[in-house]
């Protein structure tokens, strides 16, 4: 009896504990506390204290990036008999899970069921309001990914319009934070400026986090030493270096993005992108890495070496396994394209150079991110013309006077 009330007490402690850690956003100890208070709910049988402690542990470990331990997680709460709106959710949250790890078949799939269903559900349940929303803007995020259908446009603005009217405004914040794809700059810019200033409001870290993020990866790429922008990274970097996982890789590589266009400073970003080559990182993700790191030895003159070889190879291997998946995105082909392109530039083949940015140009589409870029090498191995920017003006500008290409992350989902 007496070590049954001292678990009791401390568990009451673990309640005060784990408010003061919350509202001091100190994730590690807020998880610590969490896990205790599970364990204690489970030996004592307390089945809903459990479930809902379980669903609070889950959606901090999404918020702080731990998709692959948010995926088993949610692979216990399948077992646990519950409502039918909740296991909905527990599929959009699997969904969202599985995108962020690189399971893109399996994400896009989930999720278009999870559609057919919610169409066949009353719109008025209330219950369901906010996974309308959610769902949505995943669906969006899935089809601009994959170049699908209208690349998003249509689920983004249902997902908006759903939002708009939820009582929890976080979620409308949430999906505007990728405003960038659908907006221009300077209204993308305003956007993001409400989102943190909602954030700061409400006190929520880690979302205000991924608000810094997009908007200096934004500006970065639109405006030359564009104010804030090393100081948002660093306030990225104090939010989630100390998780390594996926999003640190994500603060990072953009921050090394920074140090070589803004900065010059090509061996630092080269030594914060093989610090993030975590192995647990998803093949997107370290495709990605492996892009930029490339790039950085090409502008160091060390494209020859065994070190950019091992690195050129392990990209290639990346690109393979995402390329035999059902659904490829639109980035992995054009990023191998562009790496190969840019070494034959270096190495001196001009006329194959040449040839082959032809050839890719007559498959772009004329709103395409990639085209300008690739109309840039074309130019910059023959006719020398410059190209107009509508838009990335700086990043267009920079890469093309330094002769490579860098891939950037954004927080969406």
């Amino acid at each position: 009896y007496s070590i049954l009330q001292n678990k009791k007490k401390v568990f009451e402690i673990n309640q005060h504990m784990l408010y003061i850690y919350q509202n001091n956003n100190d994730i590690k100890n807020t998880l610590c506390i969490i896990t205790e208070m599970i364990d204690y709910a489970y030996e004592n049988n307390l089945k809903e204290l459990e479930h809902t402690l379980l669903i609070l542990n889950l959606e901090i470990l999404m918020k702080a990036g731990y998709f692959q331990e948010s995926i088993v997680l949610i692979e216990k709460l399948q077992k646990i008999p519950v409502f039918f709106t909740e296991s909905n959710y527990l599929m959009y949250y699997y969904a969202s899970n599985l995108y962020n790890i690189g399971r893109v078949d399996e994400s896009f799939q989930i999720t278009l069921n999870l559609i057919k269903k919610l169409k066949e559900t009353s719109a008025t349940n209330n219950h369901e309001q906010p996974l309308y929303a959610l769902v949505y803007s995943l669906y969006s995020t899935l089809q601009d990914h994959l170049d699908k259908d209208d690349g998003g446009v249509k689920y983004y603005r249902l997902a908006k319009n759903h939002a708009k009217n939820l009582k929890d405004q976080s979620i409308l914040y949430n999906i505007l934070k990728r405003c960038n794809t659908f907006y221009s700059y300077e209204s993308s810019k305003k956007i993001l400026n409400e989102c943190i200033t909602f954030y700061k409001q409400e006190n929520r870290y880690l979302e205000l986090g991924e608000i810094y993020f997009n908007l200096a990866t934004e500006i970065l790429f639109q405006e030359e030493s564009g104010i804030h922008v090393k100081e948002y990274f660093k306030k990225c970097e104090d939010i989630f270096l100390c998780f390594a996982n996926e999003k640190s890789a994500y603060i990072e590589n953009n921050f090394a993005i920074y140090y070589i266009l803004e900065e010059n400073n090509v061996e630092k970003a080269l030594s914060m992108l093989k610090r993030v080559c975590f192995t647990e990182l998803s093949d997107f993700t370290k495709m990605t890495i492996y892009l930029n790191i490339s790039m950085c030895h090409i502008l160091l003159n060390q494209f020859e070496t065994e070190e950019f070889i091992d690195i050129h190879n392990k990209f290639n291997q990346c690109i393979q396994r995402l390329m035999n998946r059902e659904n490829s995105s639109k980035y992995e082909a054009i990023y191998k394209e562009i790496l190969d392109i840019i070494l034959l530039e270096h190495r001196g083949y001009t006329d194959q150079v040449i040839q082959t940015c032809s050839r890719i140009l007559n498959t772009l589409d004329n709103k395409s991110f990639f085209k300008p870029i690739i109309q840039d090498i074309k130019n910059r191995n023959s006719t020398n013309l410059a190209v107009s920017y509508n838009e990335n003006i700086n990043f267009y500008t920079k890469i093309n006077k330094n002769k490579i290409f860098l891939a950037e992350f954004r927080f969406w989902e």
